[in-house]
This record gives C-alpha cells, sequence and structure tokens, in this order.
C-alpha cells in the first residue's frame, strides 16, 4: 500500500490523478463545483472511461454554474441526491479511479476549498479498502436510488465459497468434480470487471487447466487472505462506519508520517549544519558573549545583551554536544527513498492510533524502535521491521469493534486527531527554519557560504574583542 498526504495544491493532485485514469471514475462529494475537475470528467467520459459522480442535489452545486447533464451527454453518469428527513445527508468526499486508486480527506470539491485550510490522502494498491470503497459506492445509490442491475454489490462469500469448493475437489484428485467447479468458477468472472480478483481467479483457472494444482491451491489461499474481509456486512451502517474509521485511521497514520518527516528533515540540516559549521559558531558566540560582558561592565543597561549573549551560547552548545554524538548512517539518494517508502509501509501496520486495543501497547514499540532506526538511517533495522509487521501481527482497532455507536465515538475522535495534525503540518510548514530549509537547492554550497559568512563576522569580532 502506497499513501501520501497533500496540504497545498491539493486540486493540482486531484487534477492529476483524474488524468491519469485509464477505465473508471467513481466519485462521491457532497458538493462539487469546481468547474475544472468537471471537464476532466466529462473529457474522459468521452474517452469512454466508466465515470460516475454522485452529489447533493442543493442550492449549493446548483448554483454553481455547472451544467451537469453535459456529463450524461457523454455517457457519464450523474447520480443528484435529494436530503429530506427520511435520508440522511449524503455527506461522503472520496473518489476511486481504475479500481486502484482512493482519494480521501476532508477537501470538499469546491472552488471555495482551494482557499481553505484542507488536506487530502491518496491511497494506493490497497484493494480490501478501494473494495469497501467501491461496496459503499454501489450501497449509496442503492440507499437513494433503489437496488439496479448495475450497482447490486458483488457477493464477495459466494465467490470464497465457490473457490473453495475448487479447493476442495483438488485436495479430494476428484477430477469430475474439479472439471465441475472450474465451469462454475468461471462463470464467477462474468460478474467481475477488470480487477485483481479477476485477475487473481483467471489465474486459478489457468493453473488448474494446466494440472499445477499445488500452486492453484497457493492462489486460492492467497484469495482468502486478501478479499475475505471484502465479504458484505450484514449491518450496512456498521460496515459504512467501520469503513470511515478505516479511512481515517489511514489518513491519521500518513498525516503522523508528514509529521516524522517533517521533523526528520529539519533535524538532518539541523545535524549537517552543526557539523559542518559548529565550531565555529561556538567560537564566535564565545566572543560575542565575552564582547557584551566586557560592555555590561562599563555600562550596566547593556546587561541584558549579555545575558542574551551567554544564553545563546549555552543553547548551542548544549545542542551541539548531543548533534555531535549522534550516530547516523550516510545513505545514497537511492537508499534515502527505499527508507521512507518502507518507514511509510511499515508505520500503516504498527501505529498505536490505528492498532486493536489488545496490541495498543506492543505497537507503541514497535513504532517508536521503527521511528528510532529511520531517524538515524538504519535502513537494515526498518526492512527488518517492515518484513516482521507484514506478517501480520496486529490488526485495526476499527474493524475490532462490531457496535455502531462505540465506532461513532472513535470516528468523532479521529476526526479531531485529523483537524489536529492538519495544524500542526500548517505550523510546522510555516516556522521559519522550516521555510529556510525547502529554499535552499544544494545543501553544500549553502554551507560553504555560510561558513565565509561566519569567517568575516569571526574576523570583525576578534578585532573589537
Amino acid at each position: 500500500m502506497k499513501t501520501q498526504a497533500y496540504f497545498e495544491n491539493i486540486q493540482e493532485q486531484i487534477k492529476k490523478e483524474l488524468s491519469s485514469a485509464n477505465s473508471s471514475i467513481k466519485i462521491a462529494v457532497a458538493w462539487f463545483t469546481d468547474a475544472e475537475l468537471f471537464w476532466i470528467l466529462c473529457q474522459k467520459a468521452e474517452e469512454g472511461l466508466d465515470v460516475e459522480l454522485m452529489l447533493m442535489n442543493d442550492e449549493i452545486n446548483n448554483a454553481s454554474g455547472i451544467n451537469y447533464n453535459l456529463l450524461q451527454n457523454v455517457k457519464g453518469k450523474v447520480w443528484l441526491i435529494d436530503s429530506s428527513k427520511e435520508t440522511p445527508l449524503m455527506h461522503n468526499k472520496f473518489c476511486i479511479i481504475d479500481n486502484d486508486v482512493i482519494i480521501n480527506g476532508s477537501y470538499n470539491w469546491t472552488n471555495r476549498a482551494k482557499t481553505n485550510h484542507e488536506s487530502i490522502t491518496v491511497i494506493k494498491e490497497n484493494i480490501e479498502l478501494v473494495n469497501n470503497f467501491l461496496t459503499e459506492f454501489e450501497k449509496i445509490k442503492s440507499t437513494y436510488f433503489g437496488k439496479t442491475a448495475d450497482n447490486e454489490p458483488i457477493d464477495f462469500s459466494k465467490i470464497c465459497l465457490r473457490l473453495e469448493a475448487l479447493k476442495n475437489a483438488i485436495l479430494l484428485e476428484d477430477k469430475d468434480d474439479i472439471r465441475f467447479q472450474i465451469a462454475k468458477t468461471k462463470n464467477i468472472l462474468n460478474s467481475l470487471s477488470d480487477s485483481e480478483q479477476k485477475k487473481l481467479i483467471d489465474h486459478v483457472i489457468a493453473l488448474t487447466d494446466h494440472f499445477n494444482y499445488s500452486d492453484a491451491i497457493n492462489r486460492i489461499n492467497d484469495f482468502f487472505n486478501n478479499f475475505r474481509a471484502l465479504i458484505r456486512f450484514v449491518d450496512e451502517e456498521l460496515a459504512a462506519l467501520k469503513l470511515e474509521a478505516r479511512a481515517l485511521e489511514i489518513q491519521i497514520s500518513t498525516l503522523e508520517d508528514e509529521i516524522i518527516e517533517i521533523e526528520k528533515l529539519i533535524h538532518d540540516f539541523e545535524v549537517a549544519y552543526n557539523t559542518k559549521l559548529g565550531e565555529l559558531i561556538l567560537i564566535i558566540l564565545e566572543l560575542r558573549k565575552e564582547k557584551f560582558k566586557k560592555e555590561a561592565e562599563k555600562e550596566s543597561s547593556k546587561h541584558h545583551l549579555y545575558e542574551e549573549a551567554e544564553k545563546d551560547f549555552n543553547d548551542f552548545q548544549n545542542n551541539y554536544e548531543v548533534t555531535k554524538t549522534e550516530k547516523r548512517i550516510e545513505l545514497s539518494e537511492a537508499g534515502r527513498k527505499e527508507i521512507k517508502e518502507k518507514f511509510r509501509k511499515a508505520s500503516k501496520y504498527c501505529h498505536p492510533d490505528v492498532v486493536s486495543d489488545q496490541f495498543k501497547e506492543e505497537a507503541e514499540q514497535m513504532f517508536i524502535s521503527l521511528k528510532d532506526a529511520y531517524d538515524k538511517n538504519d535502513i537494515e533495522k526498518v526492512r527488518s521491521i517492515l518484513t516482521n509487521l507484514e506478517k501480520g501481527i496486529y490488526y485495526s482497532n476499527s474493524q475490532d469493534l462490531n457496535e455502531a455507536n462505540a465506532l461513532k465515538s472513535i470516528i468523532i475522535v479521529l476526526r479531531q486527531k485529523r483537524v489536529d495534525l492538519e495544524n500542526k503540518i500548517e505550523s510546522l510548514k510555516e516556522s521559519a527554519l522550516y521555510i529556510e530549509i525547502i529554499s535552499i537547492r544544494d545543501w553544500n554550497i549553502y554551507m560553504l557560504e555560510k561558513k565565509s559568512y561566519l569567517l568575516n563576522e569571526l574576523e570583525k569580532l576578534t578585532s573589537d574583542v
């Protein structure tokens, strides 16, 4: 699974994801007034993609100036939802592209949202979550428009039962039953569009047709491991709550990753800065302190300048001593890219905010070890932790709950945490140090220029003292 949070130029990122669509786009967004995004949908529908847009039929959308019928004119589908006391408000904000990419977050697809403090999370290569969102999309259509042939959700329980029957026939070495079950399994393919599920079942059939029964059973087991969680819930409200909670958990984990990466960037810069310039800066700060001390002895009104200079010297010295003794592994560009990807992937498995309560304490220790390895650029340890986590040690807190009120309470907490994390990221990105760091194109050139400046200041201070 790949995830990335976006806080700036969100519309541009959505445009990029929509423009890269190859087969389908399904959108459930309460308010959609962004004409640029709408025209991309029309263009994609005209190219033959399966495009569906679901939005509220209210004064906000109706006053947007967008003629939503234009999408239908190019064979797209528009589902305008009327809100009433009998039906709940459709307040979703998600998009599914090519049955592979999910866009979800606090961002409304409106003109006004482009200037708001919002975020989205783009999630890729999570088949389980994609299918849960697809099921929710069809469920929303069923709620407001009734069940139709093209929105009847796929019953994954029947698919699992059919594959289980094929597996048993292979284990029993019953060739007649194997042929019968293969024929039945092939019928399932007619109900599936091009997707990971269809590819997997195609592979199972091909292996069985070629009498490669061992690999066929392995692929069937893969299907069970990946897709059993997709079996439709009997309680549709509970399913929707679990889906929202799980999406929020992923968003929160991604936002936490963003904070960790920003803080790591700042820390890496401070380490490089202190390593290359620390001794020179200490000399300058000490000379400055001595200069103001002498001036304060002659003129008491300057005593505060001496106190400030002494504090600057002590603070920098303490920070310098810590970073000087810190052991860090130097990585190549490829290594830095790999450790970042593996850290993000591993954090989705063990972040304390998203694992089940019974694993929270253990997951917290695992996450601390993971972050420590990431901070030190210890790529081998990050790889090892990820390998262990991929064995499925923990599972999601939201998926462990089967009581609607408990899930609603968790969702309230998760929504607030998402807001808090968005605010923290905004604060970090507005800090003077972060703004300076991201403006630097080459750290080595920056350090050389800074060293030249500091040497001039040292020369001046030496002559003054």
